[in-house]
């Protein structure tokens, strides 16, 4: 497990996160737009950190680590928001 945490690279995760592509995908596979909370969290955690003397900073994260292993198990997959068709719907193909 890692026992730092860049700030750079959890600020980076961070803004990909609310760019307009990973949205639109999340938003095509889920029906809803992603939540970037948890990586604010993530960059704002790392922030945190970096106040702290290195002992205690490790501690801090191998806690966080810890912790996100357990709770990364819990989301939702694509088969949950589309329904499977049995048949073509009444207006396929459309006419021209």
């Amino acid at each position: 497990m890692e026992e730092t945490c860049s700030l750079m690279e959890a600020f980076d995760k961070m803004q990909l996160c609310y760019t307009l592509i990973p949205q639109v995908k999340n938003y095509y596979r889920y029906g809803e737009f992603k939540d970037c909370s948890t990586l604010r969290r993530d960059f704002n955690f790392c922030l945190s950190t970096k106040t702290k003397n290195k002992q205690e900073a490790s501690e801090m994260i191998k806690q966080r680590n810890m912790k996100k292993n357990i709770d990364k198990f819990h989301f939702r997959s694509s088969a949950e928001v589309w329904e499977l068709r049995q048949e073509p719907p009444p207006n396929f193909p459309p006419q021209l």
